[in-house]
C-alpha cells in the first residue's frame, strides 16, 4: 500500500470514528467512480470536511481545494491541514487563482484521486446556497473527468453521496 493510499485509510477511519462519537454519520447512494473526479459539495461549517473524508470511500483518496490564506498562514491549521485534511492549497484571489487551482488538483486528479471542491468558494454563514464559481466546472472539462455532487445535510453526520 503507497503512502498516499495508507494517509487515505487512516484519514477516512480517524474521521469516521470522530464522526461516530459525535452523534453518527449516515451515508446514502453508492460510490461508483474509479479513477479521478471532483466532488463538489454544499459547506456550511468546518465539520463538512470531517464528514466528507469519513463518508467517501478511502479508495477514492480525497483531498480538498481550500484557501491558502486560511489554512497555510497559520503553523496549527497548516498541520491540521496537511496531515489530518489533505487540503491542495489554492489562492482564492487576484489574477490566476484558476491557473493555481488547475496546478494543485490536476496532479491529483491524473492520479486517480478525488479532489473535494465547494463551489460556493467560501462557508455559508446563513445556511443558504450562494453563488457557485465556475472552477470545478472548468477542472472537470480541462482534466477530463466527472463531477460527483454531493450534500452534506444536518448538523453532522449525513452525506448524500
Amino acid at each position: 500500500m503507497t503512502s498516499t493510499r495508507f494517509s487515505s485509510v487512516l484519514r477516512h477511519w480517524l474521521w469516521r470514528a470522530v464522526c461516530g462519537a459525535s452523534g453518527g454519520l449516515t451515508v446514502t447512494g453508492r460510490w461508483h467512480v474509479s479513477g479521478g473526479c471532483i466532488v463538489v459539495a454544499n459547506h456550511s461549517s468546518h465539520a463538512d470536511t470531517a464528514v466528507l473524508l469519513a463518508a467517501l470511500p478511502a479508495k477514492a483518496q480525497p483531498v480538498f481545494a481550500a484557501a491558502a490564506d486560511y489554512w497555510f498562514e497559520v503553523p496549527v491549521r497548516r498541520f491540521v491541514a496537511g496531515s489530518l485534511a489533505g487540503i491542495l492549497p489554492v489562492r482564492r484571489s487576484g489574477d490566476g487563482t484558476y491557473a493555481g487551482l488547475l496546478a494543485a488538483a490536476r496532479p491529483a486528479l491524473k492520479a486517480g484521486r478525488t479532489v473535494v471542491i465547494y463551489p460556493e468558494g467560501t462557508r455559508s454563514t446563513d445556511g443558504n446556497i450562494g453563488e457557485f464559481h465556475s472552477g470545478a466546472v472548468r477542472l472537470a472539462r480541462d482534466c477530463g473527468v466527472p463531477i460527483v455532487p454531493v450534500a452534506v445535510l444536518g448538523k453532522i453526520g449525513r452525506a448524500h453521496v
